[in-house]
């Protein structure tokens, strides 16, 4: 009777150990999961849950709390996410180019900047996508309708560990007057043009912010005097006369790889006249070593 119930609890534990492996492998994917922290990799981990990381990508695991030193590699680019409508009946015309951040060592945080760009998007091509009812009159050789275009293009620069993507839109709405010998006659066509601005530290996997890559306490002091003089130098009025006092929270800009420069953006309406258009400002700094510096001569 002993001997029997020995063997009915070595079966059970043999089945028990083939039931908690099989848990423990479900959803591991050891040949794309690198975790790069020297005592995980002596421990050949199989799984992600077997390696953790805190919000500062620091190393949590057991035995193990020293920071992983991501280093960016050429892997990380912007690629394009095309979508395109073009309906001549209701004069309907969008062209996307969505861009897509690839790459980054965190793909939970590329997920999100992702998903952000595409929420930027997604929304105007979907609704402009829908208003192609319009109207159509038609005069003799004439046809009068509603005009609807979106269009989409963007700009990416790499400058060390920062990636900045800058994405244009361009919404054009208004009545278009066709005729045979002129088809693209537009008139009373409104337009309304924007930037969005993403600026990534690819090797924190962070949003950075302009107190990021400034390294002068009084940076929010010195970008907007230098938005003032640079205004008053071209004639533009800010802020009804009163000029800009200080930067919103969620103030755009990113950093132009070409010229080494920071670039801060206002839309249409946003500190001056909506006939003065987007505006942009290059700050004088100089850039050393992934910060931005006043520039003293």
């Amino acid at each position: 009777m002993k001997k029997n119930i020995g063997i009915i609890l070595i079966v059970f534990v043999v089945l028990l150990l083939v039931v908690i492996s099989g848990i423990l492998m479900v959803g591991c994917e050891p040949e794309v999961y690198y975790c790069g922290c020297p005592y995980c990799d002596s421990q050949n981990p199989t799984c992600v849950a077997e390696c953790k990381f805190n919000s500062t990508f620091e190393c949590i695991c057991p035995n193990c709390h020293k920071p992983i030193d991501v280093v960016p590699t050429d892997d990380i680019d912007v690629i394009t996410k095309l979508y395109n409508v073009d309906k001549s009946q209701t004069h309907v015309n969008i062209n996307v180019e969505r861009p897509e951040v690839v790459g980054l060592s965190d793909y939970t945080f590329q997920q999100v900047i992702n998903k952000e760009i595409s929420d930027s998007i997604v929304p105007y091509q979907n609704e402009i996508a829908v208003l192609a009812e319009g109207f159509a009159v038609e005069a003799d050789d004439m046809i009068s309708t509603k005009t609807y275009k979106y269009n989409v293009t963007y700009e990416k620069h790499r400058l060390d560990d920062y990636l900045s993507v800058v994405v244009k839109h361009s919404i054009h709405t208004g009545n278009a007057s066709e005729t045979i010998d002129d088809p693209d006659k537009t008139d009373g066509l409104r337009s309304s043009e924007w930037l969005d601005t993403y600026v990534i530290n690819v090797r924190t996997n962070e949003k950075a912010t302009l107190a990021d890559i400034c390294s002068f306490s009084n940076w929010e002091e010195a970008i907007v005097s230098e938005i003032n003089e640079q205004a008053d130098d071209e004639d533009i009025e800010i802020i009804l006369g009163n000029g800009l006092e200080k930067l919103s929270a969620n103030q755009k800009f990113y950093i132009d790889s070409e010229k080494e420069k920071l670039i801060i953006y206002f839309e249409p309406g946003s500190i001056a006249k909506y006939s003065a258009g987007e505006l942009l400002f290059e700050m004088p700094f100089k850039y050393i070593n992934g910060e931005f510096y006043l520039n003293i001569e």
